[in-house]
């Protein structure tokens, strides 16, 4: 039984791994100086928004 689970969770850890064959600039359009325009902004933030309208916004740092 412990083989069995050892061999899914193997298989599950392989098939998480990605192909590589992802393209990331792929959809946008190209701008002039090297600019794309579309894709999806990314940003780490360390604590949850408690709004995205930004007049509502009463906190500073």
């Amino acid at each position: 039984m412990k083989r069995i689970m050892v061999f899914v969770l193997v298989g599950m850890i392989v098939a998480s791994c990605g192909s590589g064959s992802r393209e990331p600039l792929k959809g946008l359009k190209s701008a002039k100086g090297g600019i794309n325009y579309g894709g999806t902004f990314l940003y780490n933030e360390e604590q949850n928004f408690k709004s995205l309208y930004p007049l509502a916004v009463t906190e500073t740092v």
